[in-house]
């Protein structure tokens, strides 16, 4: 096995595991889906003339854990905000560790919204970034997460994933500080992979393997 395939298996194994914890947490019908799609071509459809859809491209995002309900066909808006209340432990737990790698970064104080993107296209959009080296992928899978979840979540695989997005969440604060166009990020969660697998353990009430 080579050195790329092992660190797909590795990052894999990790989604599986964490999907499996989320299961158990958010429990219901194909409510956690891995790598999941969130614009179809019905999407597309559904926005434009049966003309334009036939023609019209559109990015897809693939998100690498996403917990439901879906707005694919309809809004959820009133069930996020039930899902808010009914999960408010593992969230508030999610919070702490992001409010405490702020502090030890040193980050600008900039109390989440974890509210603010209130029409979602899922509740909650992890993305996990464990080979990705560039700022700018970072800042891709940041918007993607926040875009798409009434609350994203940054999962960093190493340290130096972790600074390098904390460093990214003062670029974009001070853009808007300074009335530049800048990606609103108020909804977003930054945590390492340990502390998210911590969460989730805290709530499930056993321990995940560690990932292989």
């Amino acid at each position: 096995m080579n050195k790329r395939h092992e660190n797909q298996q590795m990052l894999k194994n990790y989604q599986n595991l964490v999907a499996e914890g989320l299961r158990k947490i958010f429990p219901g019908e194909n409510n956690i889906r891995v790598e999941w799609t969130a614009m179809l071509h019905g999407d597309i459809a559904r926005f434009f003339s049966q003309s334009q859809s036939s023609q019209k491209q559109m990015y897809s995002p693939r998100i690498d854990i996403a917990v439901g309900p879906f707005a694919t066909e309809s809004q959820y808006i009133d069930t996020y905000d039930e899902l808010m209340d009914s999960s408010h432990l593992f969230i508030h737990e999610m919070l702490v560790n992001h409010n405490q790698n702020i502090r030890g970064f040193g980050g600008s104080s900039h109390p989440p919204q974890l509210t603010r993107n209130r029409n979602a296209r899922c509740f909650l959009a992890f993305e996990i970034e464990r080979g990705n080296y560039a700022s700018k992928y970072l800042m891709g899978s940041a918007v993607n997460a926040a875009a798409l979840g009434r609350i994203g979540v940054f999962v960093a695989w190493h340290e130096d994933r972790l600074k390098e997005f904390l460093k990214i969440r003062e670029y974009l604060l001070y853009l808007g500080k300074r009335r530049k166009n800048t990606f609103d990020t108020s909804n977003l969660l930054i945590l390492s992979k340990e502390q998210l697998q911590q969460c989730i353990e805290i709530h499930c009430g056993f321990d995940l393997p560690q990932p292989k």
